[in-house]
């Protein structure tokens, strides 16, 4: 398992790309620049580590925390899952991307998990990289989707009959 973190602001989906004149898309600066964090810090997590590329399937954890409650947590995962490929060399630097090589592609992504939380004080992304299945027990997981869920509708508790009211029959 590859465990690191990206010791800065995440990036939110409303400021992953903007639209040129012509319609053209385009990754914003702060975009590239969380991207290239991404890469860096997972190049240098995987190194580390000692390890190969991986070829076969992985699964990724990310815990997103922001400096406030505006962003959606969803924004940076794609940027996090492609700066962890291999990188990519083009004529066209356009095309062009750095990453972390830890798989070769996010395709081998078959499973992964977002959870989303507020630090105002160190925003961060936290990533978690293991083959596929042993990162994430299944069955736990439903378990705790399902023990959270029956926590949340619980009946509610019986009406009392006040003092001067006779309880149902």
């Amino acid at each position: 398992m590859i465990a690191f973190t990206i010791p800065m602001e995440p990036v939110g989906k409303n400021d992953l790309h903007r639209r040129r004149k012509g319609g053209a898309v385009y990754k914003t600066d702060a975009a590239r620049r969380f991207h290239e964090a991404v890469a860096a810090f997972g190049l240098k997590a995987r190194r580390s580590a000692g390890l190969a590329i991986i070829d076969n399937p992985v699964e990724v954890e990310i815990r997103v925390f922001f400096a406030s409650e505006r962003p959606d947590g969803d924004g940076p995962v794609q940027i996090v899952l492609d700066a962890l490929q291999l990188s990519r060399a083009s004529t066209n630097p356009a095309a062009c991307r750095t990453g972390a090589g830890i798989y070769r592609n996010d395709r081998q992504v078959v499973r992964y998990m977002v959870e989303r939380g507020i630090d105002r004080k160190r925003p961060r992304v936290e990533v978690r990289i293991a083959p596929a299945g042993e990162l994430f027990d299944l069955g736990t997981l439903l378990r705790g989707a399902q023990s959270a869920w029956e926590a949340a509708h619980e009946p509610a508790p019986p009406l009392r009959a006040g003092k001067d009211e006779e309880a149902p029959a």
